[in-house]
């Protein structure tokens, strides 16, 4: 999306270094954060923010508290977007 959308700037949140350290567009910046202990950005920061593949991960609890940091640093009439891919090549 950062590439997409080049005026926009974009934060990736994960608590496993998996991401690219070399090669990034210049709007990206990669932080190491665990979403289930609090996000450290300001209160209504983001326009839109993005959860996913956290499905499996997260306990109902975690929910109530990841959702809630969502809701935190989402502006007033901004979009939470929650996805979550599940192989549907299982035969369910």
């Amino acid at each position: 999306l950062s590439n997409k959308y080049e005026n926009s700037y974009f934060f990736g949140v994960e608590n496993i270094p998996l991401y690219p350290q070399e090669i990034k567009p210049n709007n990206l910046e990669f932080i190491d954060a665990d979403v289930t202990k609090g996000l450290s950005f300001h209160d209504n920061e983001f326009d839109f923010t993005h959860l996913e593949n956290m499905g499996l991960v997260l306990t109902p609890d975690q929910w109530d508290f990841v959702l809630s940091e969502l809701i935190r640093v989402t502006k007033p009439g901004g979009y939470i977007e929650v996805s979550d891919r599940r192989n549907s090549n299982n035969g369910e």
